[in-house]
């Protein structure tokens, strides 16, 4: 598959579009791996962000070419869970409970629409947050040529350049494509800095974790997913991983251990915007005695 450079970019409708192009595509292959051929290195950089935020299994990609130029500091909210079939009636009703709850935490996160198939008609795309609506807009995505793929949705707040973008995927069984709750924040500048005051990090974390129950859920940024390779779950600023087992007693130096919905959350630091490479190691280290505890 060819890119073209004018896809390297973060636009939502693009990013939808590819995103459910490689979904597709890994489903269809049934496990056969599939080479992704870029014509500039900035759009295989973006790819590779793509995938894995989006929880595309990275071992079923091969890059002719990777990009080597430096990518800016983006943030995001990731919560990822395996394999769990549920009705599209239930997946909307999580998702107008989360909706309705990032309201409550910024007003910046409370207007969405719909991700078209280019900027002017996803303006046109309002999308009301009551559970009809949003079962309707979930049932569209359904694919019964793969029915494992469960139920997406791409949403934005309208802002091109520096808005919000929300991605999820939910009642999946694929293994290349697992249940995800992407959020990706604007570069922390203006009016939107506010969406980084710990607090208001640790709501919309709360809100996430709360209504979509994953495996494993990250706020982190992209330098610090690039610091872990390929490990999963990989640790941010807040960390969090779904466990029966009781609190670990002993915290690494500057690591915060608290009990949040069915598991345990990590918190690395006082502020998200101040994280350091030492921090992340901490995080790491603590995340492993939880692991294997």
């Amino acid at each position: 598959m060819r890119i073209p450079a004018s896809s390297s970019t973060f636009r939502p409708w693009i990013a939808d579009d590819f995103v459910g192009q490689a979904r597709r595509q890994l489903g269809a292959a049934g496990g056969t791996p599939i080479t992704w051929m870029f014509l500039e290195p900035e759009a295989a950089a973006v790819a590779t962000t793509l995938f894995r935020r989006n929880g595309i299994a990275s071992t079923s990609l091969s890059f002719l070419e990777e990009g080597s130029l430096p990518v800016p500091v983006h943030f995001f909210l990731g919560a990822y869970w395996a394999s769990r079939t549920e009705p599209v009636e239930d997946c909307a009703r999580r998702l107008a409970r989360c909706l309705h709850r990032l309201t409550e935490v910024d007003p910046l996160l409370s207007t969405w629409l719909k991700v078209g198939r280019n900027r002017a008609e996803s303006l046109r795309l309002r999308v009301a947050s009551s559970e009809e609506s949003l079962r309707k807009l979930l049932q569209q995505s359904y694919d019964e040529k793969f029915p494992g793929l469960g139920f997406r949705i791409s949403l934005w707040d309208g802002r091109e350049s520096s808005g919000v973008a929300m991605n999820v995927t939910c009642g999946s069984d694929a293994a290349v494509s697992p249940n995800v709750v992407l959020i990706n924040l604007p570069l922390p500048g203006g009016e939107d800095l506010r969406l980084y005051q710990p607090e208001t990090v640790r709501a919309l974390f709360r809100a996430v974790v709360d209504e979509w129950d994953p495996d494993w859920a990250v706020f982190a940024s992209n330098t610090m997913q690039d610091m872990q390779a390929d490990r999963r779950p990989y640790v941010g600023w807040l960390t969090y991983l779904r466990t029966e087992r009781a609190l670990i007693s002993k915290a690494q130096a500057g690591i915060e251990i608290a009990s949040l919905g069915n598991g345990v959350l990590l918190t690395a630091g006082p502020n998200p915007l101040q994280v350091s490479d030492n921090d992340i190691k901490a995080a790491e280290a603590q995340l492993s005695t939880i692991e294997l505890s």
